[in-house]
């Protein structure tokens, strides 16, 4: 489930935060003309290959600095960062996923150095992309104007920068202005065009649901991958994830605390959600869903739809998802020709909706260790400054300038060479580095052409038939967001909600019974907690 720590806890920096993390050598004042020298916690970093590449050694020699990269492990790096801190053995600058009370209970203790107060004079573009994530009012709120950590924004609004750029310029208040442009989650399915051809279907970007299961168990029945029908899966999906495609369907909002004429009130216990657990139930036992899916890994879903076990599989409608997605396929099925083989699609809601979230537009938080000197400090925001400016995040962006893209009358020419599908590799298999440049942090840099338009196109397709429809949404809430008590996170670390459904659905017995016994079970926890939301943020 998203819990509401996900998200403030998702403040995490700006592409050129990433940079920061405080100076080892805390004696000498640094100077303009003086390297800086400063470590960084990132997940997955390797400290030898990443400063050997070529694309570290040019970002490194153009801003006069130097990363001792300092590796957090996936698996429990919320526990290390944790440890970090609190015990005053911290990176200079460490990437976390941290709760909002750790969050303010950190900058109470002075376990981590607040931004200096005229920081958005000093560093105007720095100061423009954290208020991308529509969040720092909340946070100057709530900590008397202090901000404890640089926020990391997403590329929700990328695409209109420019118009929020001159909003900023006026002043306007950029989380207003995000209500302006329309935004939805990507969530969709990708699924074999080429067999629903072969099959006579007919497909859309938003399926009707009973067209959507007709298709599932058509691909299935038919068994075009010729795997054997004891081997061919309808929907490649995992359990964390399949709730999103039924229970979803029927309450968006099942796995939040959310508002419902002005009060809030906890998903879980909605009758919507009860429709959805059935509907799930339903498509499990009509073996849309693998037998053994709740076993099933979310990193082994690409192979059972790329070996044709599997003509649909959830979630890759997202740009990034999508175009693995096909370079695995391609991989797999030389032969194939990846853009008559693959679509995506969405499906309407029984009432003829369109499910969707509209999320926070950030995510993580990157504290800095108490230690850092100002002088140090602030060498280390005008580097971040310049890392979101327009002249630097081009060059986080597209690679080393003349070698890998060049400029010419405002406009962005790609040199890497394509791969034999005619797209742009990735600029992390050329340069392992620049993953912590662009995955820890964003520049809000918008380049139109994408390393792979086939999936550009098919995601933009999609959210702009979402759009168009007809709509039931999970709004932003920042306040929701960011709320936090002792009550509120046992109950949401005690309750897993898609692990609770998942358990439902593949029990023997009444699904309706186990799921109103599950519910009640929780139930008056769960309204303690509505009451409680509704006393501190419910205005």
């Amino acid at each position: 489930m998203k819990k509401s720590r996900v998200i403030i806890l998702a403040l995490a920096v700006i592409l050129t935060t990433v940079f920061l993390g405080g100076c080892n050598n805390r004696e000498a004042t640094v100077t303009d003309d003086e390297k800086i020298i400063f470590s960084a916690g990132y997940v997955g970093a390797d400290n030898t290959k990443w400063k050997q590449d070529a694309y570290y050694q040019y970002i490194s020699d153009k801003l006069n600095i130097e990363i001792d990269f300092r590796a957090l492990h996936q698996g429990n790096s919320g526990e290390k960062a944790r440890i970090r801190i609190s015990s005053g053995d911290m990176p200079d600058v460490l990437n976390s996923d941290l709760n909002f009370t750790e969050y303010l209970e950190y900058g109470a203790q002075g376990l981590v150095k607040p931004l200096p107060s005229d920081y958005a004079a000093k560093y105007p573009n720095m100061s423009f992309a954290i208020e991308m994530t529509g969040a720092m009012d909340k946070l100057r709120a709530v900590a008397d104007g202090k901000i404890y950590g640089l926020l990391r924004p997403m590329d929700h609004y990328t695409q209109y920068i420019d118009a929020f750029k001159e909003a900023y310029k006026n002043g306007e208040n950029l989380r207003e202005k995000m209500d302006e442009y329309p935004y939805i989650d990507k969530y969709g399915f990708a699924f074999r065009k080429d067999w629903a051809k072969k099959l006579g279907i007919k497909t859309s970007k938003i399926m009707e649901y009973d067209d959507f299961v007709a298709m599932v168990k058509a691909f299935k029945e038919s068994d075009l991958g010729s795997v054997g029908q004891d081997n061919a899966i309808g929907i490649a999906v995992d359990y964390t994830e399949a709730p999103n495609i039924f229970v979803t369907m029927h309450n968006p909002r099942y796995n939040y605390f959310h508002k419902v004429d002005g009060k809030y009130v906890c998903g879980f216990l909605e009758d919507s959600t009860k429709d959805g657990v059935l509907a799930y139930a339903q498509a499990y036992r009509d073996g849309l869903l693998s037998p053994s899916f709740y076993a099933q890994k979310s990193q082994d879903l690409n192979a059972l739809f790329c070996s044709q076990k599997a003509g649909v599989v959830f979630p890759r409608a997202e740009y990034s998802g999508l175009r693995k997605l096909k370079s695995d396929f391609k991989k797999a099925n030389p032969n194939l020709v990846l853009e008559d083989c693959i679509d995506v699609c969405w499906i309407k809601s029984p009432k003829g909706k369109i499910a969707g979230r509209v999320a926070n537009n950030f995510n993580k938080i990157l504290y800095f260790n108490p230690d850092l000197k100002d002088d140090v400090f602030a060498k280390i925001l005008s580097v971040a400054d310049y890392v979101a400016s327009p002249e630097g995040a081009p060059q986080i962006s597209l690679g080393v300038l003349e070698v890998d893209y060049r400029e010419e009358n405002g406009k962005y020419i790609v040199l890497r060479e394509k791969n034999e599908s005619g797209e742009y590799p990735p600029l992390y298999e050329k340069y392992p580095s620049s993953r912590f440049f662009n995955d820890f942090v964003k520049t809000l840099f918008y380049f139109s052409e994408p390393a792979d338009k086939h999936a550009r196109a098919l995601t933009d397709e999609l959210v702009a038939e979402k759009l168009a429809g007809d709509t039931d949404l999970l709004e932003m809430d920042i306040n929701r967001d960011c709320f936090t008590s002792d009550r509120y996170a046992k109950f949401l670390a005690a309750n897993d909600v898609n692990t609770m459904i998942a358990e439902t659905i593949v029990s023997n017995g009444d699904i309706e019974k186990l799921w109103n016994e599950k519910v009640n079970s929780f139930r008056a926890e769960a309204e303690v907690i509505e009451r409680e939301m509704n006393e501190e943020i419910g205005g």
